[in-house]
């Protein structure tokens, strides 16, 4: 009988469901049986890459009309709903997992699954670039940064419940999720950095000349994809400034994409630009692409760092962790970091403009790049959950332990 792998992925997005994919697929070839728990886009996207889900209540943060985070007062209106949503999920996987009866848990920021492994006395391992939460940033400073410790500190105690605690992200001082992970003593001998999660195919130069030229995209005008990720209701502004107000984009060819794992994969032409509901050619995008266009999520910030692209990053309105990791990018000067409320769509095009044209931050992407590249953690993840079943890591891989 093969060993079995319960695989938890926060359903917010689709970040955590693809490296998870990832992660999956590799132990699928070394013989283990996989079964996925999450909900919304994530439950989706998994699925239709074949993998057997099981679907869990979803319970995520509030969205204003703006497509931002609603703010810490709507958040605190809604905890009573969002702790009995809670204790749904822990029942709901408490469930599951005496059903699949897994050799292994494995939790991607799914704090529930910890909790229900915990009682069943499985062992866990977890996957996260969020070891605290980050609160908005209204009201007082001191107060928002004491809550934070406190709620953070108590957070990793259950998030130590587990064997081990990997880490998506580089080692200091280049981690890009610094603000969620940096500063927390609770389960610290736990934590180990893994490097990005991202599986990157590899491209032939054929491949890339025929989507090229299926697009339409000349081999002189610099191209700029524009990745628009996250909850449904945190793209619709952006999407609409980007692909029906005026943007010049004299110098750069746009091309944009939704998102939506149920949209249609074949573009539609608006003044020029393109855009897509669903990119099934995300990829290869990437790589040809000058510069991309991103939120502030991890994970696609870890693929345009792989694939050495510039960057423009439009964090989601008042969601501090990408606003995190988006400063911190800026800081790297591997890209430009805009506030997307208020913003003009000249002050769009000049940010797009200048990473395209000037080679300061091609050379900070690059450097980022080459020390990515000495991480494998999509292997490293699926290495120790092997080692947590007794089996032989696929690939000898090395990692930096986090000096507690």
């Amino acid at each position: 009988m093969p060993p079995k792998v319960y695989v938890a992925a926060f359903g917010a997005g689709l970040g955590h469901a693809a490296r998870m994919g990832a992660a999956a697929e590799v132990l699928e070839n070394a013989g283990c049986e996989v079964i996925f728990s999450s909900w919304g886009d994530a439950l989706r996207y998994l699925s239709a890459r074949g993998f057997r889900c099981d679907e869990t209540p979803s319970m995520d943060v509030g969205w204003d009309p703006q497509g931002g985070f609603a703010g810490t007062k709507d958040t605190l209106r809604r905890l009573p709903r969002m702790f009995g949503t809670f204790a749904h999920q822990v029942t709901r996987e408490v469930d599951a997992l005496r059903e699949f009866h897994p050799d292994v848990v494995l939790s991607d920021s799914r704090l529930s699954t910890v909790v229900a492994a915990a009682l069943l006395r499985l062992p866990t391992l977890v996957v996260t670039n969020q070891l605290k939460l980050l609160l908005p940033t209204e009201g007082a400073d001191g107060i928002r940064r004491f809550s934070e410790k406190i709620g953070g500190e108590v957070l990793a105690s259950v998030w130590s419940l587990s064997k081990e605690i990997l880490l998506p992200d580089l080692p200091p001082p280049h981690t890009i999720s610094e603000g969620n992970l940096w500063g927390i003593r609770s389960g610290a001998g736990k934590l180990r950095y893994v490097g990005f999660m991202v599986d990157l195919p590899r491209l032939g130069p054929d491949r890339l000349r025929s989507v090229r030229r299926h697009l339409g995209l000349d081999g002189e005008t610099p191209v700029v994809f524009a990745q628009i990720s996250g909850p449904p209701a945190t793209k619709q502004r952006l999407i609409k400034m980007l692909v029906n107000h005026e943007i010049r984009g004299s110098r750069y060819r746009l091309v944009v994409s939704g998102g939506y794992p149920n949209g249609s994969p074949e573009p539609k032409n608006h003044d020029g630009k393109l855009f897509f509901e669903w990119c099934s050619v995300k990829d290869e995008l990437f790589s040809l692409a000058s510069a991309v266009l991103i939120r502030g999520g991890h994970g696609t910030i870890a693929q345009a760092i792989l694939r050495g692209k510039p960057m423009v990053l439009l964090p989601i309105p008042h969601h501090t962790e990408q606003i995190g990791n988006a400063a911190k990018i800026a800081a790297l000067g591997a890209g430009i970091t805009l506030d997307g409320v208020g913003l003009s769509s000249s002050d769009l095009d000049d940010a797009i403009g200048r990473v395209v044209e000037e080679e300061g931050y091609c050379r900070a992407v690059s450097g980022l790049r080459d020390l990515a590249l000495r991480y494998d953690g999509v292997k490293t993840v699926a290495n120790t959950v092997l080692e947590q079943l007794g089996q032989e890591p696929r690939v000898s891989l090395t990692t930096i332990p986090v000096s507690s």
